[in-house]
């Protein structure tokens, strides 16, 4: 059945051309909301008005952009209500707020906003300030004085402390006054009022003169983060494509998040890249400029703005460089220049969304110190490579290579030259001009893994030779074991596959025989028997004599009449089991 609107299909089809296998989520997710969007086009006039929350919840539920809902709307003469959008959109805020909402809900701090009014924000310019302590609440109570280890709330008349909100969280520090301290280690924001939250670290707290300190360092890192985040921005836009927006962001005094929209995994070159482009900027040394504009001259200078926040009538515009290589509307903190951000790491990037991708980073001191370990460990892996000037920026490549951390890359690697080293002494002859000493750490490593292979065939093959030649010796030295051949015999270290290829040659050389061969594989004990039918005709069971000879070795096993095998780790005993099969087969046998 054809689609009623053919605008809408080719937006279906366009998508499903422009995602891979790994975006089916995605994609499914889209063509939900565009049938969604279809069947409520059927039932709405042209040149009228698109129920707005309807709109929103397309944009809510299926990550579908406002933008394309107006488009496709246009096409039909309809547009968005907007006042119904902003509902929506509110309902949805005030929901997503239910944290903050708890907070002021039953209190003595809520029922004093009236007259406790707004907070002064200070904590642009300064993070300590003089203030009067209004109000101290204690388990939802006002009370004149909080001794030594209580917990509370307060409101101060001016602050320097910031407010979680943006994406950044709250400051902490002190308020101090006559004779005592209170520690904050939460800050919020109802309206115009701030919230201190806090215990008592000292004396007695009460209303009053008091002073309110930020903890500077901390707040440094945070501001540091903050900014890495804007240039973070530009750059994955940069690399990636103009169609990344933010999707979310939380900065505090450890590391960086930050959400954005892209449909597929970035390599390890293009993250290595936007961190060089961040690290660019910082190297530059922009100056940081903080302007207070209203949201028209904002978005006229090319300020970026968060979609489906809303923003009053005063903005501030935070802009990096002359001219500006970022420009975005933010209530946060920054830095004064970029260079005070001194280096910058990508962590990780993963995915938390269809459609949705997350890096996590770090910037300054922390940063130095990754950037250190990065170094150290290069310098490590190298060193297992021969390679003397390593390149610290494959290291997040390599990782990817080994499937493995950075905290366990270098016993990896370590474990593969091992390998190479146990299996170059155990092979024969070998072609060592597999292994190049050329190229950087992913090169040598990958030619390292081509090399372990083409080892581990060649002794495969030579140990499935050696096995093989083994045979004619143990079918001329075949028992006569209540009136059977019998060939028992250890063939040394083959693996599975070639034990059962020599337990066949030897059943091919003595068709009326019982076969039991063993060897040793990995420090593991490995067990096989074959029966002929004439043993077979004999009650001489193939899975019975493994089920009975695997717990010697420490493990266990079976299979058919005629082929078993098994294993086990005790490689130490399969001398002793092999010793045991012909007791084994005697007492299985049926007179005749």
């Amino acid at each position: 059945m054809g689609s009623a609107y053919p605008e809408i299909t080719a937006r279906q089809d366009l998508v499903a051309e422009t995602l891979t296998c790994e975006e089916r989520q995605f994609r499914s997710t889209l063509r939900r909301g565009l049938d969604l969007l279809q069947r409520e086009l059927a039932q709405a006039p042209e040149g009228g008005l698109f129920d707005g929350d309807k709109a929103f919840r397309l944009y809510e539920t299926y990550g579908f952009p406002r933008e394309i809902t107006a488009e496709i709307l246009a096409e039909r003469d309809c547009r968005i209500d907007d006042a119904a959008w902003q509902k929506a959109e509110e309902t949805h805020r005030q929901a997503s707020r239910s944290k903050v909402s708890e907070v002021f809900t039953v209190s003595a701090l809520q029922d004093a906003k009236p007259r406790l009014g707004q907070t002064t924000f200070v904590g642009y310019d300064q993070l300590e300030a003089t203030a009067a302590l209004l109000l101290i609440e204690v388990d939802g109570a006002a009370v004149a004085t909080a001794p030594a280890g209580t917990a509370l709330r307060c409101a101060l008349d001016v602050t320097p402390f910031y407010a979680e909100s943006g994406g950044q969280v709250a400051d902490h520090g002190t308020v101090s006054g006559d004779g005592f301290v209170i520690a904050i280690d939460e800050v919020q924001r109802d309206e115009g009022l701030v919230i201190h939250c806090g215990r008592v670290v000292e004396g007695a707290a009460r209303p009053g003169p008091v002073t309110a300190t930020v903890d500077a360092q901390r707040r440094a890192r945070i501001a540091a983060h903050h900014s890495a985040t804007h240039l973070l921005h530009t750059a994955l836009g940069e690399v990636l494509g103009a169609h990344v927006e933010q999707q979310g962001s939380k900065v505090d005094d450890r590391e960086l998040r930050f959400d954005y929209n892209h449909s597929a995994a970035p390599s390890p070159a293009e993250l290595a890249q936007v961190e060089r482009i961040v690290n660019d900027h910082i190297i530059m040394d922009h100056a940081v400029r903080i302007t207070v504009t209203d949201p028209a001259s904002a978005r006229a200078c090319g300020a970026k703005a968060l979609f489906g926040e809303k923003y009053g009538d005063q903005v501030r515009v935070v802009a990096m460089g002359e001219p500006a290589v970022s420009t975005e509307l933010c209530g946060g903190c920054h830095v004064d220049h970029t260079g005070a951000l001194r280096r910058f790491r990508i962590v990780r990037d993963e995915a938390t969304a269809a459609g949705i991708r997350r890096v996590v980073a770090v910037a300054g001191e922390a940063a130095e110190a990754l950037e250190q370990r990065a170094d150290a460990l290069a310098l490590a892996c190298g060193h297992l490579l021969g390679l003397a000037d390593p390149d610290a920026s494959e290291i997040p490549a390599l990782c990817q290579l080994l499937k493995a951390p950075e905290d366990d890359l270098e016993r990896r690697l370590a474990a593969l030259v091992e390998e190479s080293q146990v299996l170059e002494r155990a092979v024969v002859s070998v072609d060592v001009t597999v292994l190049l000493p050329h190229g950087g750490l992913v090169e040598r490593t990958m030619a390292l893994q081509r090399h372990i292979r083409h080892l581990r065939k060649e002794l495969e093959r030579q140990q499935a030779a050696t096995a093989l030649a083994m045979v004619d010796d143990l079918v001329a030295s075949a028992q006569e074991v209540a009136g059977m051949p019998l060939i028992v015999g250890d063939v040394g270290e083959i693996d599975g596959k070639a034990l059962r290829e020599a337990a066949k040659q030897a059943l091919d050389k003595a068709p009326q025989a019982v076969v039991v061969l063993g060897a040793r594989s990995g420090g593991k004990a490995l067990l096989v028997a074959m029966c002929s039918p004439q043993a077979r005709e004999r009650a001489i069971r193939a899975g019975a004599l493994i089920a009975a000879l695997a717990p010697l070795v420490g493990g266990g096993g079976g299979g058919r009449d005629d082929q078993a095998q098994a294993g086990g780790p005790d490689a130490a005993s399969l001398s002793a089991a092999l010793a045991a099969v012909p007791e084994l087969v005697a007492e299985t046998a049926v007179t005749t």
